[in-house]
């Protein structure tokens, strides 16, 4: 056997078993995408829908859907059902084939129930025969991670990797690959597991042409539409995921398809405002966007040109109080007729971009310079995706610079509320503040800002002639009492300057009843970056409090002029509800 013969089944395998004639046959793409278990209505072209055995499916969705180049692939939800009577069970599926009858070629795969043992295929096996009876409709089997491909019977197969990196991902698609029937990859898109692995898994899918939807899902209650409305700043970024990622597989169909090389992620940009509410967010370049076409950007770095074709650069603006009057204002050179704005709350992606939630187009207003560009986003709340488009041929338009402003209302007295950041996959509140964002100096009550550094980053300099010290306050509260609270504090320091930081937490914003303990340097050696660590579990005064304050504190011990002695990173508060709340 050659090699060729080897590989052949990798790179040449069909979405879907003959329903159709081979002519009218397609194939499922990496380019195909959708998200699990609620239909196309957020985008896509993967059709997933869980569906009763007692339902009869709905023929006109099926067409429109068949209409627009979607794929459905239909789950029976009746699990207890398929491992209870066997004859009940054969008997309730053949009345459903009968009654479904003239639906079976609108539908391109089914399977019954996800993550399947092993042993499923004696109970999978019958139900898969009954099928073939009916219809040639392709039956797929979903395995439970981390098995298969197994025993069953099976014309495809559905699977869940979750958490696993691009190493172990691609060996186990390769493994169900090898068995050269087509294959569906669901992603975590929810936060069950982590962002890295859920976008190393994308790349698998990408390199191996593959179709992926995405499994998204409120942790608390497991419903989409609260991953998708609700405002917890945990799914902003797993919105961001989902909606770039399917973005990506869009783009990579067409006359002009992208590689994996023309895609950059890019992460939530965090709009801070001052202390007056006013938001001035500038940057050059990229700065952070999610970037769709980057082998066809030319020039400098700072200055984005294009090469001829369209480059697409996505940014997903997010901010902890909701923005008003917010406008961009794009410094460039060339002409303006070949750059686009377009603004929408998340930016879906697939045959239905008009719901639920539209991109835009945004003219620009009239120019104040002839090299500036203002256009105005309107209120755009907790968050917004700007989508900025280069076009025409190679250097009609250079990017040069660019400006999000807007207002937002600061309360008088910044408390954080810590509900929003409830993970209900981990039972829990998982707080997540990027000190470098510059927030701090909003949330914050500082003792001495004069001592620290002027940027968005909580850095101290050493003082010539003797030691000083400044104080970060921020108060947080919950709606129910509070148990186990953990708080970490990680940043860097240098020793040898005199520079040092600790982490307290209190009661009343003054007196400080717990510290930090410092995790153990991995040299011991400046610069030393570590992380204080508050463990409150088995601490008696923060049991069942519903407010508290968190200290971060800087020292310089020294008494000589230097640069930085100390800057802090990340705040980390973990938290339970008590369950007699």
């Amino acid at each position: 056997m050659t090699f060729k013969t080897l590989l052949f089944p990798l790179l040449a395998f069909p979405f879907l078993l003959p329903q159709l004639t081979a002519a009218e046959r397609r194939r499922g793409r990496f380019s195909d995408s959708g998200v699990y278990a609620i239909a196309y209505q957020w985008g896509g072209t993967l059709n997933a829908k869980r569906l009763s055995v007692d339902k009869t499916l709905d023929i006109q969705s099926l067409k429109t859907a068949r209409e627009r180049g979607v794929f459905t692939v239909i789950q029976f939800e009746e699990p207890s059902r398929w491992q209870g009577d066997p004859e009940a069970t054969e008997a309730v599926l053949r009345e459903w084939l009968e009654n479904n009858e003239d639906a079976l070629p609108l539908i391109d795969a089914l399977h019954f129930w996800e993550e399947n043992p092993y042993n499923a295929a004696r109970w999978l096996n019958p139900l898969y025969d009954i099928v073939k009876e009916y219809s040639d409709l392709p039956v797929y089997v979903w395995y439970s991670m981390p098995l298969g491909p197994g025993g069953a019977k099976a014309d495809g197969y559905c699977y869940d990797f979750y958490g696993q990196d691009y190493t172990s991902t691609r060996k186990k698609v390769i493994d169900y690959l090898s068995t050269g029937k087509p294959l569906v990859m669901c992603i975590d898109a929810s936060g069950f597991s982590n962002l890295k692995a859920a976008r190393e898994q994308v790349m698998v899918c990408k390199e191996f042409d593959i179709p992926a939807f995405y499994f998204a899902a409120d942790g608390g209650t497991g419903s989409c539409n609260n991953w998708l409305y609700g405002y917890k700043p945990p799914y902003i970024p797993r919105r961001n995921f989902m909606f770039s990622a399917m973005e990506f597989q869009r783009r990579s169909r067409g006359d002009h398809p992208l590689t994996s090389a023309d895609f950059v992620w890019g992460d939530p940009v965090e709009v801070v405002p001052d202390s007056q509410g006013n938001i001035e967010l500038s940057w050059q370049g990229a700065g952070g966007a999610t970037i769709y076409g980057f082998t066809r950007l030319t020039g400098a770095v700072k200055d984005l040109r294009t090469n001829g074709q369209n480059i697409v650069l996505d940014y997903q603006f997010w901010s902890r109080w909701p923005v008003r009057s917010a406008s961009l204002e794009l410094a460039i050179e060339g002409n303006a007729e070949h750059i686009q704005v377009e603004q929408a709350r998340y930016g879906m992606a697939g045959p239905l971009d008009s719901y639920p939630d539209p991109w835009r187009t945004v003219g620009p207003e009239p120019a104040v310079e002839d090299a500036s560009l203002h256009f105005d986003l309107g209120d755009t709340g907790h968050e917004s995706r700007v989508r900025i488009t280069l076009s025409g041929p190679s250097g009609a338009v250079t990017l040069k610079h660019a400006t999000l402003a807007g207002k937002t209302e600061i309360p008088e007295n910044p408390v954080i509320l810590l509900d929003p950041w409830f993970d209900g996959w981990r039972g829990g509140i998982r707080y997540r503040q990027d000190l470098t964002s510059g927030q701090w100096r909003v949330l914050g009550r500082i003792d001495k800002p004069q001592l620290l550094e002027a940027g968005k980053t909580p850095a101290m300099k050493g003082v010539s002639g003797y030691g000083r010290g400044v104080e970060i306050v921020q108060a947080f509260s919950a709606h129910c009492p509070l148990d186990n609270i953990v708080v970490r504090l990680a940043g860097e320091s240098l020793g040898n300057l005199g520079g040092s930081f600790d982490l307290g937490i209190s009661l009343d914003g003054q007196t400080i009843v717990a510290e930090g303990t410092r995790s153990p340097s991995p040299n011991g050696q400046p610069p030393s970056r570590g992380t204080y660590t508050a463990d409150l579990s088995d601490n008696t005064m923060f049991s069942g409090i519903k407010q508290f304050y968190v200290h971060m504190i800087q020292r310089n011990s020294s008494g000589i002029e230097s640069n930085i002695g100390s800057r802090l990173k990340r705040l980390e508060i973990d938290a339970r509800f008590r369950s007699d709340k």
